[in-house]
């Protein structure tokens, strides 16, 4: 078993086959939690949002998507929130909510972007715009390629002739300096 799983729809339709309806969906979801001794099970949809499967039910989380520029390392965000969330103690509902959020402003980016903790709070929470405040680490993907060291601190991270797209089943970097 494990904590945790999150994979996004296509690998878990990939796992459990086709999804006939909602309620069809959601009998696979729990099936796999039980199957795989997880205590939640995450499933990002996409333009449907996320699925959160525990002991407890499921809890669906609408996108929080404004328009959709570009989905490149938004699951790896979710990841990452979704972790920052859990290891200062938040429920896992309340870390799935602020991943959502996360992920809801990285597609409106081009490349593999970033959210700050500033940028976060102020979607979430409401707050008032202040740009004196520095901002805690970026909220990146936790991508675990090669390539991505060499990538700038901040800005664009376009996908071009230096750099490669990977894909990994199952992974999970923590950087505690907020730091790519």
């Amino acid at each position: 078993g494990a904590t945790l799983l999150k994979p996004n729809l296509a690998e878990f339709t990939g796992c459990v086959g086709d999804i006939e309806d909602e309620s069809h969906f959601c009998r696979l979801g729990h099936a796999l939690r039980r199957r795989l001794r997880l205590e939640h099970l995450l499933i990002t949809r996409g333009e449907e949002g996320m699925s959160l499967f525990s002991a407890h039910g499921v809890f669906h989380q609408p996108a929080q998507v404004r328009e959709v520029y570009d989905v490149c390392g938004a699951g790896d965000t979710v990841l990452a929130t979704l972790t920052h969330m859990l290891a200062l103690g938040e429920p896992v509902i309340e870390a799935m909510r602020w991943a959502n959020a996360a992920a809801g402003i990285v597609v409106g980016r081009s490349g593999t972007a970033q959210v700050s903790f500033q940028e976060l709070a102020q979607r979430l929470l409401h707050l008032p715009q202040t740009p004196s405040i520095a901002s805690p680490g970026n909220w990146s993907g936790a991508h675990a390629v090669a390539w991505d060291l060499n990538a700038p601190p901040t800005g664009n991270r376009r996908i071009g002739d230096l750099y490669q797209k990977h894909s990994y089943p199952l992974g999970l970097i923590v950087n505690v300096r907020g730091e790519r």
